[in-house]
């Protein structure tokens, strides 16, 4: 349990952050703890990196399994890595005892468009596939025939083990919460010149209640009408503080299905 506490202490004092301005990653504010097993294919995403003078630090992100060996997380959380650390198969990262995979350099592939704020999405591969059980399991990605949904007007889940409010520190427990997918227009004001609605999902953060620094590459699912889960955005960015009511920026799942497939081989649902 001290390992994870250490760790934990790491995640919050050093984060993957873009350049522009106020903006910054996102983590969970304002949710309630997951149960074990309640989000099985949730999992954490630790890269070792190096600053521009050379020196080692590590950046924490969410992430979510969608093969047996492939994580969909967001670009900004491995861009810049020299490996990562995946940790499978529990809520509480210090009771839990998760499985922990180590993924070289060459196993992390992100967009190669990625520009910041824009094709933030990456895959990492996995040594070898892993074995499923009640609390490591994949999650669906969209179906081609959903490719022109927007998702607006969808109760999305988000979760992850970031920070729990701007003042406030990470978590060793998984959080989640419900949040409205929001009209366009919503992210088109508050972020003017970096939302892109082709590729971008825009989510509510009213209430005090987003992601926060830490969820990064998170997942952002709707739960479908025979009760399974479809993954439609990871966390991308949103403004520096995470309490105070702003919406939140998503990478949209669906425009990037034959990026995925090509990078993975995995096939996508008609």
């Amino acid at each position: 349990m001290e390992f994870f506490y250490v760790l934990l202490l790491v995640f919050t004092a050093v984060f993957a952050y873009p350049t522009e301005g106020n903006l910054n990653f996102p983590f969970i504010v304002g949710g309630d703890p997951a149960e074990e097993g309640q989000f099985p294919f949730q999992v954490g995403v630790q890269t070792h990196k190096q600053n521009e003078n050379g020196e080692e630090y590590k950046s924490w992100c969410g992430g979510s399994l969608i093969s047996d060996q492939v994580v969909l997380t967001a670009a900004h959380c491995v861009v810049g890595g020299i490996s990562t650390e995946i940790f499978l198969g529990a809520s509480h990262l210090g009771k839990g005892k998760p499985m922990k995979i180590n993924v070289g350099k060459e196993g992390m592939i992100f967009h190669e468009d990625y520009r910041g704020m824009n094709n933030d999405i990456a895959v990492v591969i996995l040594p070898s596939k892993i074995t499923f059980s009640a609390k490591i399991q994949l999650v669906n990605l969209p179906r081609r025939s959903q490719q022109n949904n927007t998702f607006e007007k969808s109760i999305g889940w988000i979760s992850g083990w970031g920070m729990m409010g701007d003042d406030k520190g990470s978590t060793e427990q998984l959080q989640f919460t419900r949040r409205w997918i929001l009209p366009h227009d919503y992210c088109h004001y508050y972020f003017p010149g970096t939302f892109r609605p082709e590729t971008q999902v825009c989510v509510d953060g009213s209430h005090a209640i987003s992601a926060c620094r830490g969820d990064s590459g998170g997942p952002l699912t709707i739960v479908e009408e025979d009760e399974t889960r479809t993954l439609v955005g990871l966390t991308s960015y949103g403004k520096y503080t995470c309490a105070k009511g702003f919406p939140a920026v998503y990478a949209r799942v669906t425009p990037y299905l034959d990026w995925i497939h090509e990078k993975t081989g995995i096939t996508i649902r008609e």
